[in-house]
């Protein structure tokens, strides 16, 4: 039997000069509490939104629209309080466009009661 207990993913999305979607996949379990958003400052002034589609293909989560440059802690209000997720879920972070330059690396760090794996 797996403990339930606060757990985190933490994941990266790894941008060329080109290309504006990166995508991720894990399996957890559990509500997701807090999400910790890392944006670099890429070269093209872009925005990066991230987003969480479940193992349907629906999206539970949607940032909106991050700076470039800044850490986001999005919390519990900015989740409607807690999103519930069970299964094979996708991380997605979308660029508004190219990232430019030498593009850039993306974090992700999520946290939520439950289990992982």
């Amino acid at each position: 039997m797996k403990d339930e207990r606060v757990q985190r993913v933490e994941v990266d999305f790894v941008f060329g000069a080109t290309g504006a979607v990166k995508s991720i996949q894990s399996v957890i379990e559990g509500e997701i509490k807090q999400i910790h958003l890392r944006v670099p400052d890429f070269a093209n002034p872009v925005t990066l939104a991230l987003s969480i589609e479940d193992e349907s293909g629906y999206e539970i989560f949607n940032s909106g629209p991050k700076a470039k440059g800044a850490n986001y802690n999005l919390k519990a209000a900015d989740l409607d309080d807690s999103i519930l997720i069970a299964g094979t879920f996708t991380f997605k972070a979308t660029l508004s466009g190219d990232a430019g330059g030498a593009g850039g690396t993306a974090k992700a760090v999520i946290f939520f009661w439950g289990i992982k794996g």
